[in-house]
Parts: C-alpha cells; sequence; structure tokens
C-alpha cells in the first residue's frame, strides 16, 4: 500500500493513499485538510492512483505551486515514485510505499529519516536517541 508520510505539529503521520483520488488543501472538502498552512491552495494538488496501481501528481493551479523533489510541477502529472518528496505550501510530504519491516525499528528509521529530511546531522540525530553514559569514578 502506499501512503503520504508528514510531519505536522513536531509529530510524524501517515496518510493511507486507500481512495483513487486524495486532493490535499486548505478547503475543508479536501481528503488532507491544512488550514494553518498559509501558503497551501484551497485545492492545492490531487494524487490519482493509476490503473497500473501506481500514483502521479497533479498541481491544481495552486498560486504557489507544488514541487516533488524540488522541481516546480506545472501543467504536467508526475508520476511517482518511492521516497520522492512533495511541497504544497510549507508542508512536505514523502511518498512512500509499505515495507514489510514491522514494530520498533521500523517506527524508529522512519524517526531518523524524518528528522534527517528537517535537516537534522547523524550525529545530533544519534545524541538524542542515545543518551550518553557517565562512568562511575
Amino acid at each position: 500500500m502506499a501512503y503520504l508520510e508528514y510531519l505536522f505539529e513536531g509529530r510524524h503521520h501517515r496518510a493511507d493513499l486507500e481512495t483513487a483520488a486524495v486532493t490535499i488543501g486548505r478547503s475543508v472538502d479536501c481528503t488532507l485538510q491544512f488550514e494553518e498552512d498559509p501558503e497551501m491552495s484551497r485545492v492545492h494538488c490531487t494524487i490519482v492512483r493509476g490503473e497500473d496501481g501506481g500514483h502521479s501528481l497533479r498541481d491544481e493551479n495552486a498560486s504557489n505551486g507544488t514541487f516533488v523533489n524540488a522541481i516546480r510541477v506545472a501543467d504536467a502529472v508526475v508520476p511517482l515514485k518511492a521516497g520522492d518528496v512533495v511541497r504544497a505550501g510549507h508542508t512536505r510530504f514523502t511518498y512512500r510505499l509499505e515495507v514489510a519491516v514491522a514494530g520498533r525499528t521500523a517506527i524508529a528509521l522512519n524517526e531518523v529519516e524524518g528528522r534527517m529530511n528537517e535537516g537534522a546531522g547523524f550525529h545530533t540525530i544519534f545524541n538524542e536517541i542515545v543518551k550518553p553514559v557517565k562512568k562511575k569514578k
């Protein structure tokens, strides 16, 4: 199963792409609503599932544009592949395909990847996860 992963209010979220079309925007009519993002249009973009089960992104003439991997999407429909980063307004989504990794390891790896996507370095993340142990003298 495909899904979008995104950071909101400091927490990671997952939105499964279960329907044929998922709209993203500020409108209450959107599948994923982000009314707190002032740079997002009412209906910013749509993710559509193709007959082959893959997904594509279509910009809905958003005034601030929609970007896939930092490239602005104009009038084209862009096929998505695992790991693609979509930016709509100030919000970034990562397109994911279900991986057969389960449990706490998968959660930890997703957290590390999310922090790296935010710009945190490896050592910063490592120090957040592993607290230094003070040696007794």
